[in-house]
């Protein structure tokens, strides 16, 4: 499954109606591929890899985060990554998840 150095570990965690955490959401992890890191995604509950998402421009990603509360121009929240150790990438969520979808 990771063809290079699996750097950088993040927990989507999806929220109930009451805000209590229900268990649902994604594994995502960062595989240092050249030149274009992959993100290896997975179902939180039965571990299941759910695709492989790819970021114009971001490569030999170290780390990643998230936020995951709506913001000015990123109304899912934003998913952030390390790019060569020399730059910060921010891709909104939305744009994850329809690339995952494909």
């Amino acid at each position: 499954m990771f063809d290079s150095d699996a750097e950088g570990v993040w927990v989507y965690i999806c929220y109930d109606a009451a805000g209590n955490d229900s268990g649902d959401g994604m594994i995502i992890v960062a595989d240092q591929v050249k030149p274009t890191t992959e993100f290896e995604c997975f179902d939180r509950r039965s571990w299941a890899h759910l695709g492989t998402v790819r970021i114009d421009g971001v490569g030999n990603t170290d780390g990643i985060c998230s936020l995951q509360h709506p913001l000015p121009d990123y109304p899912l929240g934003l998913f952030v990554a390390i790019d060569d150790d020399t730059a910060v990438a921010g891709v909104g969520w939305e744009v994850l998840l329809e690339r995952l979808r494909r």
